[in-house]
């Protein structure tokens, strides 16, 4: 992730916003996915007895897309935060910019300006303790993301095998199977954006 100093810019809360537009549609992925499960499940119970494994994955694949869609809205929930400590931050740099150009109008001004100045630098340096802890967040959620994509993989695995098992439904797991992968893949290059943002 960047560095916090990248967020000093009046461009930060656009990018934010961005990347949250870009979180939502992990979202949608997520429900695809979870679609996908259902179908799964009606393909496993049309397979019978030999089926039956397959039932196991289909429920981790419902659990993996919660997961995920929990961890995508914790992560847009933190980029709002982040997003409103910019426009504060933005409107701190314009009161900043008054307080100078009423310095060099009034040279009475002093006092009252050294009072807000230090008023602003001790706001400005709480906002880039708060940034730090949103950034630190965002970046668990996005390890947390990226776990799940490693149990896909897994998961993939052994939806595959376990589809040589049914031999009459081998093409329908497969579908389901590469779709998850497909849709993960999708997530996984999001989650890789929104870091590159930040």
């Amino acid at each position: 992730m960047a560095n916090s100093s990248s967020f000093n810019n009046s461009t930060a809360f656009v990018e934010i916003a961005s990347s949250v537009a870009k979180l939502r549609s992990i979202s949608r992925t997520t429900r695809d996915m979870s679609l996908s499960a259902i179908n799964a499940k009606i393909i496993t119970a049309h397979a019978g007895a030999k089926g039956r494994t397959f039932s196991p994955l289909t429920d981790f694949i419902s659990i993996l897309c919660n997961n995920i869609d929990n961890l995508a809205e914790e992560m847009s929930k933190e980029a709002l935060a982040l997003s409103r400590l910019s426009i504060i931050e933005m409107r701190m740099d314009l009161d900043k910019k008054r307080i100078e150009r009423a310095q060099i109008l009034n040279a009475d001004a002093h006092k009252f300006l050294s009072y807000a100045n230090a008023h602003t630098q001790a706001r400005s340096e709480k906002f880039k303790s708060q940034r730090k802890i949103h950034l630190r967040k965002i970046t668990e959620l996005c390890q947390g993301i990226e776990t799940q994509h490693k149990q896909a993989i897994y998961l993939n695995i052994n939806c595959r095998i376990e589809a040589t098992n049914v031999p009459a439904e081998r093409e329908k797991f497969n579908a389901v199977a590469e779709h998850m992968m497909g849709s993960m893949n999708l997530i996984d290059e999001t989650v890789k954006k929104f870091k590159e943002i930040l």
